[in-house]
């Protein structure tokens, strides 16, 4: 059985709306990625599928655009995409 590590999941705007909630912590097999924790997260909350394929990911305050491992401790932030003109 892979150990457990403990992360803290924040959310914003749209993101933040369609969840009800700004913040989580959430307890993960050791080895998890990014693209692993978006999989339970919409499983967890299904009001994120609509925007899953194109949220931004920030592990520890700095986006990332693969999927990263993520360690004990860690704080990943979910954006919706940013759009300006």
């Amino acid at each position: 059985m892979p150990a457990k590590i403990k992360v803290r999941v924040l959310f914003f705007a749209l993101v933040k709306e369609l969840l009800g909630k700004a913040a989580t912590t959430m307890e993960l097999d050791e080895g998890t990625d990014t693209a692993r924790l978006l999989q339970l997260l919409t499983t967890k909350f299904p009001a994120l599928k609509s925007i899953s394929g194109s949220v931004m990911i920030a592990v520890n305050r700095e986006y990332v655009y693969s999927p990263v491992r993520i360690n004990n401790g860690d704080e990943i932030a979910f954006f919706p995409p940013i759009s300006g003109g």
